[in-house]
């Protein structure tokens, strides 16, 4: 029995240390969010800007979400949306809100359907194909969030100083259902990890490049083959030590609705993709979420049937237990004083999901370890109604979409090189 103590007190200390360097993440996430916040960049960025928003499907957000991409101010820039088919029930949307702000400069691509790529990344690739003469800068957006006016000039106005810059999503359920809470609680505990500062990580839904660096990288040959958009341009830019600016500024609020199906089904989505492209964040993530969880719950389970039993150990436990809850409680208080900053507007939309995550985080992140063990068994998702298979390193083997054949990957490669 020895051992096993010895064994328990080792993991206790490892777990409290790991735990004890994310709240000093969640700590520099607050100040740099603040330091951003409090000192601007004064002048905005005098070059045209062309933004790209690749769309898929129509929800009842779309068109709350589309109107500020016309809207933003103190930019020069146009709209390039792309579809995969003139059928998509996006396509009309996006050609109606053209014409009502016929003002700003827009144009919809249709992409045609992907054959040996994700979907995003084929329609990423038809639209960059003739990038704007006159465009200096190239920007992303994803059409599930819902960026401030000032969003696009904010993205930018470092470009000064470095080649890439990024924001981030921010979860705010339309309603307070557990699995609306659960992924919003999970999706800002990430939050921190992307922002400490400089980094090398980008986020495909809010991100710029500049145009002589976007070319340079060949990100366009990069991105071909793959599904995931941000994480080879995140490998490609660090390959090419291009400094990446998180703009925390730029952290943009995306309305969440999903029942507990779907929000599994984005965690361990994202996951997969995640083990595919970085499989070393992947398995820190696991061993690190793996070792909090269980000596967590293990302490406050020992701690209950201790002290049910009456025996005089029963306190040991209980006060790990303690200490790592108090350690969860920091963090999650510090990452919703940063929220504060970037989105002063939506806090009341956000009280119940910050109730959650202080109270109830340790569940969530239950939840998520559940799902990094899920996607450690299998490389097949679904996304938007298509599933994917992947090798190891993100290339596609195999496309499926819903009553047609897979297409052949090899051959069509062969094709395409000939």
């Amino acid at each position: 029995m020895h051992w096993l103590v010895t064994g328990y007190w080792a993991a206790i200390a490892a777990a409290t240390l790991f735990s004890a360097l994310l709240t000093w993440q969640a700590f520099e996430h607050r100040r740099y969010a603040r330091s951003r916040a409090k000192h601007p960049v004064s002048t905005g960025l005098n070059r045209h800007i062309a933004l790209f928003v690749p769309c898929k499907g129509h929800d009842d957000d779309l068109a709350e979400n589309l109107r500020p991409l016309f809207e933003q101010e103190q930019c020069s820039y146009e709209l390039v949306f792309v579809v995969e088919s003139d059928h998509d029930p996006a396509a009309a949307l996006i050609r109606r809100m053209m014409n009502e702000h016929s003002g700003v400069r827009s144009r919809l691509i249709v992409a045609g359907l992907a054959v040996d790529s994700g979907q995003k990344v084929h329609n990423l690739l038809a639209a960059t194909a003739a990038i704007p003469t006159e465009a200096g800068v190239l920007a992303f957006v994803d059409a599930d969030v819902r960026p401030p006016r000032d969003w696009l000039r904010r993205l930018t106005s470092r470009l000064h100083n470095f080649p890439v810059t990024t924001g981030y999503r921010y979860f705010i359920p339309k309603k307070h259902s557990f699995a609306n809470l659960v992924l919003a609680s999970l999706n800002g505990s990430i939050i921190p990890i992307m922002f400490p500062g400089k980094h090398h990580l980008i986020w495909g839904g809010s991100w710029a490049v500049s145009r002589e660096v976007f070319e340079s990288s060949g990100l366009r040959n990069e991105w071909r083959g793959t599904l995931s958009d941000d994480l080879v341009a995140t490998r490609t830019m660090a390959r090419l030590q291009h400094r990446v600016s998180a703009e925390p500024m730029c952290i943009v609020p995306s309305p969440l609705e999903v029942d507990t199906r779907g929000m599994l089904s984005f965690i361990r989505r994202q996951l997969v993709i995640g083990r595919c492209y970085t499989p070393v964040h992947w398995y820190a993530l696991l061993v690190g979420s793996a070792l909090l969880q269980s000596t967590l719950w293990g302490s406050l389970m020992a701690a209950i049937a201790g002290g049910l039993g009456g025996a005089n150990w029963a306190m040991q436990p209980a006060a790990a237990f303690g200490a790592l809850y108090v350690l969860h409680w920091k963090r999650a208080r510090w990452r919703h004083a940063a929220c504060r900053f970037y989105l002063p507007t939506r806090q009341a939309e956000l009280k119940a999901v910050h109730h959650f995550d202080t109270l109830l985080g340790p569940v969530a992140g239950t939840v998520g370890l559940v799902g990094l063990l899920a996607s450690g068994i299998t490389r097949r998702i679904v996304w938007k109604g298509i599933t994917y298979d992947m090798r190891p390193g993100g290339t596609l083997s195999k496309i499926e979409r819903p009553d047609s054949n897979p297409p052949n990957l090899q051959n069509s490669s062969a094709r395409r090189a000939a």
